[in-house]
């Protein structure tokens, strides 16, 4: 037995906003001061140079 889909067509309802206390509502007003400055500066540091290391042999892939 085949059903038709097209029968069992049900209209979609527009949604609607979920009810919210008026305590809970976002205050668009709301003024909040800009954040502290971060800290600013320079960062000295000293690099020790400890060489290169050696090279490693790549296998020939003709030599095979």
């Amino acid at each position: 037995m085949i059903e038709n889909d097209a029968c069992n067509v049900v209209e979609k309802k527009k949604a609607e906003p979920l009810p919210v206390d008026p305590e809970e509502r976002l205050d668009w007003d709301f003024y909040q001061p800009p954040p502290p400055p971060k800290r600013k500066g320079k960062i000295q540091v000293q690099l020790v140079y400890k060489g290169r290391a050696k090279p490693m042999p790549v296998p020939d892939p003709d030599e095979e």
